[in-house]
């Protein structure tokens, strides 16, 4: 179980921080073995504690890295870095020292005290302990971390005015459909006929009028089923996963989860570690699950001499720029080099498309809102017209 304690050391300084245990005698053995005097200790509920955002993921690696090149134990260091930060970080620095104290390697105690939210930085960490290359790691994994914060920000930034244009629309529209179009369709009641489009409106504003609270509580429904139903929503998160990699992502997403895992992987090679398991490493630092399992799936194939180029053909997630340049790096014997460069490339697509995307998506919202009311005023004026024409 997972444990909160509050304790004094040799010096008499108070200490914060959380361990696994059994129980909490468990645990008041293990603090005391390294020489910590309980204070308080109670059992932490992991639901409540917050997630760490990729700004800070990124501080913490770079500064990790900083620590690594100075010489600087990290469990001391990590408690150093604790000191004056927010709640949840402190805490899980204080966890991240205690578990290194306790003889974890880095990267389990950065994978155990910060969760799934961390597993690039946890990857990163594994494969730098295994190579004695941590600091160069650490360092891949700080940029990689603020790139994708940045990236992040610049798409919501770019989805925070469309969403305005889109809400502000809807209300609109369903103030016209449950309150005018009523009133209107009394109106035009009396026309011997009316154009397509004014008919088609008015049966619209029917079907909204008897079943838009239907869907609407459906709409609603949806996302609390998911978020109480585990198996719906990991179901749910998979579908979301593989169709953001397709097409549907716009080639952002897969040249992003591409470059990271390319950046990584000449990492490893750079590093020594051979082909295979620098695959499995490079794997793990991909945050898409379905790209992560793509790459695994050719990991025996390789380590059974299948050139990496063709391994690298059969993953359909995969750009194909990568599976020509592992084609160059196979006759010019600089695979690190290709892939370094492969990762650079695709990282400069992903942001090019996010910028264009950003610059585009507010216009073409609008261009939309104003074509759908366009049609509604359109369609209203036809039926007066006919209206008129009859003499109505």
């Amino acid at each position: 179980m997972r444990l909160a304690y509050e304790a004094i050391d040799s010096t008499g300084r108070r200490r914060k921080g959380e361990l696994d245990a059994d129980d909490p005698d468990a645990a008041r053995e293990m603090l005391a073995e390294r020489g910590l005097g309980v204070l308080a200790i109670r059992p932490l509920r992991e639901a409540r504690r917050r997630g760490v955002s990729g700004d800070e993921l990124s501080y913490l690696a770079a500064d990790l890295a900083r620590l690594s090149r100075a010489g600087i134990p990290l469990a001391f260091g990590m408690r150093t870095l604790a000191q004056g930060q927010a709640r949840h970080l402190r805490s899980a620095l204080e966890a991240t020292a205690a578990r290194l104290e306790a003889g974890s390697g880095i990267g389990v105690a950065i994978r155990e005290s910060f969760g799934e939210r961390a597993h690039v930085l946890t990857a990163m960490a594994e494969a730098g302990e295994a190579t004695g290359q941590l600091a160069a790691c650490l360092d891949l994994a700080a940029r990689y971390h603020a790139s994708r914060a940045e990236f992040r920000r610049k798409l919501v930034s770019a989805a925070v005015y469309p969403a305005i244009v889109l809400a502000l629309t809807a209300a609109s529209l369903g103030v016209f459909f449950l309150l005018v179009l009523p009133r209107i369709e009394t109106a035009l009641a009396d026309a011997p006929s009316l154009p397509a489009l004014t008919s088609g409106l008015l049966a619209f504003g029917r079907v909204m009028n008897e079943w838009g609270g239907l869907i609407g509580a459906l709409l609603l429904a949806i996302p609390l089923v998911l978020i109480m139903v585990p198996r719906l929503r990991a179901a749910a998160l998979s579908w979301l996963d593989r169709a953001l990699l397709g097409p549907a992502g716009l080639g952002i997403v897969r040249n992003s989860m591409a470059s990271a895992f390319c950046s990584t992987f000449a990492v490893m090679l750079s590093s020594g570690i051979a082909v295979p398991s620098a695959l499995a490493s490079a794997a793990r630092a991909v945050p898409s699950p379905a790209f992560r399992a793509s790459i695994d799936a050719v990991i025996p194939a390789v380590r059974d001499g299948v050139p990496l180029a063709d391994a690298f053909a059969g993953i359909a997630h995969l750009p194909p720029v990568i599976v020509r340049l592992a084609r160059l790096a196979e006759e010019s014997g600089r695979l690190a080099d290709c892939m370094s460069e492969a990762g650079t490339l695709l990282d400069r697509r992903a942001r090019e498309r996010a910028d264009l995307l950003g610059s585009l998506a507010p216009t073409g919202f609008l261009l939309f809102a104003g074509l759908v009311i366009g049609t509604v005023v359109a369609a209203i004026f036809l039926g007066l017209g006919a209206i008129a024409d009859f003499g109505l």
